[in-house]
This record gives C-alpha cells, sequence and structure tokens, in this order.
C-alpha cells in the first residue's frame, strides 16, 4: 500500500521533506532506534580504545570546543568536531549495523549526527530518536532504490546516501520549515563521496565513510537554515544523483521505495553484527563457529563457503589478495582469513585487528578455505553455508537461513547488552556502563541530549588522547 508521500510528480527532495518535517515514527520504532543508539555509542568507544587506527581526533578536536560530546573524552567539543570523530569510530571498526536489503550502514551516521546537532541546540531525548528513525527511512529508501547500482560504480551506498540522511537528522533537530529541509537535502548531494578503491591496498580511508556524511548533514541543515538553497531535482534531475552515482537515466526503482514513505518503517530491519568484519562474512563465521563446536580446528582440511554473487565481489575477490590482505584493515574485507581465524584462535573480536599487520600464521591457514558462488535469498537475507572435509574425508555441511542479528534472528536486548557492556569494558569507569543504559533507555522519559551527553563524558575512564593500557575487549564474539 503507497503511503501518504506517494507521488511521482513531486521530486524525491521535496517528498522526503514533507515526510520528515510532518511526520512522527510510532512507539516501536522508537523502541528500536533506542537499542541501535545504545549499540553504536558502544561500537564508538571500542573503536577509541583501539591501538592501531587513525588518530581523527588530532583533526576533529581541532574545530574547537562546544556542548557536545566526543566518546571516549571528557571535554566537550563542537558539533561538527563530535560529527567526524564519532561517525570515523561508528563505522571504522567495521561493526556497525546494515539494513542488509540496502546495504546501508546508517546509525553509524545518523547516530552521531544525532547526537551532535541535538546536544549542540540542547533537544530532548524523544527528538534524538525520531531524527534518527526518520533519517534511516530516507537513507535506506536511497539503498533500496538503487540496488547495486552504486558498488557497480564503485561507490559505497552508505557514504553517497549518508549526507542527505544525516541532513534530515539534523533538520528534524533544527526544526527545519519544509523548504529548508528540500534545500538541506540539495545542499547534501553536493557533499555525497566515497568510493571502494581503499579494498585495493587495504587503505583505512573508509572511516570517514561514516563520519564525513554526519558532518557533511549537519553543515547541509545549517546552511539551509541560514538561507542557502539546494536543488530540489537532486535525486532525479539531468545532473542529479540518480545520473552521477547510478548511472541511471530512470528513477523508477527509487520511486517506487519511496511510495511507502510513512506507512513502513524499515528501520525496524537493522541487522547488528556480532563481529568487526563485513557482515557479508558474518554468516559463514556463525556456521564455523558450528561446525567448531565438536570439531577441533585440526581435523578440518578444508572448507568452503558458498558465497551470493553480490558478496563475492566485496569479500572474495581478487581471491590471491583475500588469501593474503595487505593490511590487517583490509583483513575484515576477507572471508578466507576472517574463516582461518577462528580455526587458529577459536574467535573473532575487536583485538583480532589491532594490530599492526596480518597474521601470518592465519594466512597460512587461510589456504584451507575456498568459496563457490551460489544463488541464495541475497539480499533479501544473508545465508551463510559451508562445507567442511575433515583429514578423514568425512564432509558435513553447515547452514543458516539469515545472520544472526537479522530481523527473522534478532539478538534480543539481553545480548544486545551484553555486546555494549564488552564493547565499554575497557573505556568506561566501573559502573559507568549501566548510567549510560539508563541515559539512553530514558530519552523517551525526560533525558535530554545534553544529559546523555554528561553521562558519557562522566563515565569515561581516561583523558581523551591517552592511549589504552591494554587492548581492547570483545564485541560479542560468539553467537552462544
Amino acid at each position: 500500500m503507497s503511503g501518504a508521500f506517494a507521488n511521482t510528480a513531486i521530486p524525491a527532495a521535496r517528498r522526503f521533506a514533507a515526510f520528515a518535517s510532518g511526520v512522527q515514527p510510532p512507539g516501536e520504532v522508537l523502541d528500536a532506534v533506542g537499542c541501535q543508539v545504545l549499540d553504536t555509542i558502544g561500537i564508538c568507544l571500542a573503536g577509541h580504545t583501539l591501538h592501531h587506527r587513525p588518530r581523527i581526533e588530532n583533526v576533529a578536536l581541532s574545530f574547537g570546543a562546544g556542548a557536545a560530546t566526543a566518546l571516549g573524552s571528557r571535554e566537550p567539543v563542537s558539533a561538527p568536531a563530535a560529527a567526524l570523530f564519532n561517525g570515523c569510530l561508528a563505522h571504522g571498526l567495521e561493526a556497525d549495523d546494515t539494513h542488509i536489503g540496502a546495504v546501508m550502514h546508517g546509525s553509524s551516521i545518523l547516530v552521531p549526527a544525532a547526537l551532535a546537532a541535538a546536544e549542540e541546540q540542547d533537544a530532548d531525548g524523544q527528538t534524538l530518536l525520531w531524527a534518527v528513525a526518520l533519517g534511516w527511512e530516507v537513507a535506506i529508501r536511497i539503498g533500496l532504490g538503487f540496488p547495486e547500482a552504486f558498488f557497480k560504480n564503485g561507490f559505497h551506498a552508505t557514504a553517497l546516501g549518508g549526507p542527505f540522511a544525516a541532513a534530515v537528522v539534523a533538520g528534524v533537530v533544527r526544526g527545519l520549515t519544509e523548504d529548508q529541509f528540500v534545500s538541506a537535502l540539495g545542499i547534501a548531494g553536493s557533499q555525497s563521496s566515497g568510493v571502494f578503491e581503499f579494498m585495493t591496498d587495504g587503505a583505512n580511508s573508509k572511516w570517514l565513510h561514516g563520519g564525513w556524511p554526519a558532518l557533511g548533514g549537519l553543515v547541509a541543515a545549517s546552511l539551509a537554515q541560514s538561507g542557502m538553497t539546494g536543488p530540489e531535482t537532486i535525486f532525479e534531475g539531468r545532473a542529479g544523483f540518480a545520473r552521477a552515482f547510478a548511472r541511471q537515466e530512470d528513477a523508477a526503482t527509487f520511486v517506487e521505495a519511496c511510495d511507502d514513505l510513512g506507512a513502513v518503517w524499515h528501520c525496524r530491519d537493522v541487522a547488528v553484527k556480532l563481529y568487526p568484519t563485513c557482515h557479508f562474512i558474518q554468516p559463514f563465521l556463525e556456521c564455523t563457529e558450528i561446525l567448531l563446536r565438536d570439531t577441533p580446528a585440526d581435523r578440518i582440511a578444508s572448507i568452503t563457503c558458498f558465497v551470493p554473487e553480490g558478496a563475492a565481489a566485496l569479500i572474495c575477490e581478487p581471491w590471491h589478495v583475500k588469501l593474503r590482505p595487505v593490511t590487517i584493515y583490509q583483513a575484515k574485507w576477507s572471508l578466507p582469513y576472517c574463516v582461518a581465524n577462528l580455526l587458529v584462535h577459536g574467535s573473532i573480536d575487536v583485538a583480532t585487528f589491532d594490530r599492526q599487520d596480518p597474521d601470518e600464521t592465519v594466512m597460512a591457514v587461510a589456504n584451507k578455505v575456498r568459496f563457490e558462488v551460489a544463488r541464495t535469498s541475497f539480499p533479501r537475507h544473508l545465508p551463510g553455508r559451508i562445507r567442511a572435509v575433515l583429514v578423514d574425508g568425512v564432509e558435513r555441511t553447515i547452514a543458516v537461513d539469515d545472520v544472526l542479528g537479522s530481523p527473522s534472528r534478532p539478538l534480543g536486548n539481553e545480548r544486545l547488552t551484553r555486546k555494549f557492556r564488552d564493547n565499554t569494558r575497557a573505556s568506561l569507569i566501573a559502573g559507568g556502563a549501566d548510567d549510560v543504559i539508563a541515559a539512553v533507555e530514558g530519552l523517551r522519559d525526560g533525558i535530554s541530549a545534553r544529559d546523555l551527553g554528561r553521562t558519557l563524558r562522566a563515565a569515561t575512564i581516561r583523558p581523551s588522547g591517552r592511549a589504552p593500557s591494554s587492548p581492547s575487549s570483545k564485541v560479542a564474539s560468539s553467537p552462544v
């Protein structure tokens, strides 16, 4: 059934603007978003403890002081600094959630943007949650509207759609009018960027694909409120988004994806990650963990992973590079490296990738891993299937219909809370995790964005800029 904003004669930016300025998300959507906020904060704090990461704070904190929170720091910073820094932390760890159908990592952009904007504007907690929910709906429809088109042209959907979604987030917090929302979206279109070339040599510039859209959305909303105008036809125009990035003359699929705005809330269907790796790898890790429950690793001669074609291009090709990733960051997109790490070490967590170089022992075992392209339910679901051949010739096949943490197999609040505690064990003082959980849970009941920020800063275990004394805690490494 079409939503209230279904009208192909109206430009998409206008439809998004009417939606963002005129819709209140239902309570169950805000509950889901609250869980995403907590998960994202935990991921940022885990990322902050890494020994081997780009020191984004050296740039972000030069933006000056303000009322916003740079996660892991005790001192308030400016909203642009917080959006950039927290967005990089949230996305760079590769533990952020995904809307699988849209292939969109929304929370790593939307939560940093919302927290920064809401602290700056002294907004209440419910407004923060509304902003994230509305921004998610825009981001998801951009992803659903151009299926696989961005990746085929070398672009990262999250980085392209993120500035639009973050502009909606900041616009909701700032109370933009419908016309100002249109301009904010038009301005955001000039900030869409992000290519996959980092995969070639394992550069970690992909961290920026979370931080830059969050910052860009704040800037777009501020400029629109200050009188700058943006093109209303930013999405479907002659030189607009669809033609520039998707290489499509016809935006019919995008129009169709927008038809249920206000009627269907896709942000409830976001999948949470269990491991700090590419999401496409995770069902195969789950299958391998199931295998290892009753099969010692030294009895496994080979493992064949049956990978969807759309995922194989990212996690399997070129295979010789995946077998021996150049950098540890590149290893996060290597199916054989990640599976082999389970065989060698028995787990995958934040510490797995917090090292200078890839593990030679793991790369040697990676030669046991193979892949075949298979027809699956991807991208509607993220299934996994492996066939293991043991040293005595016995074969075992293990499959999951959808990855754990997906809408069809949700983690539940208890496991999400456990993941948050694991992620923040090295970052927060004793009792700090309880305080942050209570603050996030209170966002709908009177806790303001600044209250949350103050709680986070007070709970931080060390001053900003000091390296942690031990490797980071796990991102919940086991599905059991």
